[in-house]
């Protein structure tokens, strides 16, 4: 009986464990090693966070205008889409059948801000050059440190035009725990806990459209490099105008023990990214998995995806009139981990898709310190300022591995043998040597004897 346990464990002690004999590692693991102890994982070691920008903005004011005329009428059902969810829809009911296609998302995205409307100046300041636009549930997005689309995506996923480009990844190898290298990476990493991502971000307040969304600022993500940003599975960070803020990184980094891959991925529960294959995706993370399993599911149910949503160039994508069905297969899609757990035998869409975390996982949880600070009057520019670096130079990390192997086990069973009947391995070898050794010598030695008694 095999068990499937997550416990502390050094990074560097464990590369060097794979490099000596099976009976040592094992004498190390279960004989000298107890908890947290020796040197943990360092910042250098990972990934630094791909970061995603949404401005509250989806709609630039000077060049659209939500106004119920019947020659914008069709537009002004299209622009709604990148509007917020709760926007005030009385005017427009009812709403009338309307046909959205790609060529109605490519022009909805001749209005969206564009990178200069957003970012000032980055530090480094190369660092501009590498932001891409994506298209999330929240609009219009940029994104930065993201692997390439052609790593991320299947030829069958239907991209937009300049959407999802970002420089080929280089030392990067997620079942492998990361490639440990001196030489610049791709995604980049940071070298020491002073290197911090700086982003002034400014928005012309005459911009504000007020009809489409009512808020100011932005709205930050900060994912994991092969995951695709979105709002429906990820936490985002609120940036008011005219404020400062330092978001501090705390990751959680769990990998699993080369012993375990032998195991099925649901004894382990986990999935090596080449173990499991995605239809949109060619790189597996559980975030892909679950977007790809409610496009399907949304596809299913409502016969559209929304645009945001990974989806083929011939699927049709939902319309204005659709947003309320598309809206439900999200919430659904909240609840049945929940359902799951308490009903592990009834249908549930969550099991059918089989999205199991990685087997090496990075969750970067963020500390968010802010401050306000004050406006010049009569500029229309208000601006803010964003430090994104991480907590600390150093952090455990979690490895899966065996509590009890099957040699354990057997161990085990042997001890309560001997504690309950006084059984051991010396009784075992009494009991072959009377019922086999023993008999046959006596046979041999006294054989002739009985028989002569017999004969007699």
């Amino acid at each position: 009986m095999d068990v499937v346990v997550t416990i502390p464990i050094n990074n560097e002690q464990n590369s060097l464990a794979r490099k000596k004999s099976k009976i040592r590692v094992y004498c190390e693991e279960f004989c000298s090693k107890t908890g947290i102890h020796g040197t943990p994982m360092h910042l250098w070691d990972m990934p630094f966070p791909a970061v995603t920008i949404c401005p509250e903005a989806k709609i630039k004011a000077t060049k659209f205008k939500l106004e119920n005329e019947d020659k914008l009428w069709n537009k002004l059902i299209d622009v709604l889409m990148f509007c917020r969810r709760n926007t005030s829809m009385t005017k427009l009911s009812p709403i009338p059948q309307h046909v959205v296609d790609l060529n109605t998302i490519k022009y909805l995205l001749t209005y969206v801000p564009s990178l200069k409307d957003i970012i000032h100046y980055t530090e480094p300041s190369e660092y501009i050059n590498f932001f891409s636009p994506t298209l999330t549930n929240f609009g219009e997005c940029y994104t930065f440190n993201m692997i390439d689309k052609s790593e991320l995506f299947n030829d069958i996923t239907y991209l937009y035009e300049n959407h999802s480009v970002h420089r080929k990844s280089c030392y990067w190898s997620v079942d492998d725990n990361y490639v440990i290298t001196k030489n610049n990476t791709i995604p980049v990493r940071a070298t020491a806990i002073s290197d911090i991502f700086f982003l002034s971000l400014h928005t012309l307040v005459l911009e504000k459209n007020e009809q489409c969304n009512s808020n100011d600022g932005y709205k930050i993500i900060l994912h994991h490099p092969a995951d695709i940003p979105t709002l429906l599975f990820q936490q985002s960070v609120p940036i008011a105008l005219s404020s400062n803020y330092k978001i501090l990184i705390r990751p959680e980094v769990t990998v699993t023990s080369d012993n375990l891959k032998k195991y099925d991925p649901h004894r382990r529960h986990c999935f090596y990214s080449r173990e499991r294959s995605l239809k949109f995706f060619k790189t597996y993370t559980k975030h892909n998995c679950k977007i790809e399993c409610l496009a399907n599911y949304t596809l299913s149910e409502c016969h559209c995806v929304p645009y945001f949503l990974p989806h083929e160039k011939s699927t049709t994508i939902c319309s204005l009139v659709d947003a309320s069905c598309a809206s439900n297969c999200e919430k659904h899609m909240f609840h049945m981990d929940m359902e799951a757990e308490i009903d592990d035998e009834g249908p549930n869409i969550l099991r059918v898709c089989d999205c199991l975390p990685l087997c090496t996982l990075i969750n970067y949880n963020t500390q968010v310190h802010h401050n306000k600070v004050g406006r010049v009057p009569g500029q229309p520019l208000s601006r803010s300022e964003v430090e994104i670096g991480y907590k600390e130079m150093e952090f455990p990390i979690m490895e899966r591995q065996e509590l009890f192997s099957n040699a354990d086990f057997w161990a085990n069973c042997g001890g309560l043998l001997g504690l309950f009947t006084g059984f051991s391995v010396v009784s075992l070898a009494e009991i072959i040597y009377y019922l086999s050794i023993r008999w046959i010598c006596d046979l041999c030695c006294f054989g002739e004897r009985i028989l002569r008694k017999r004969d007699h």
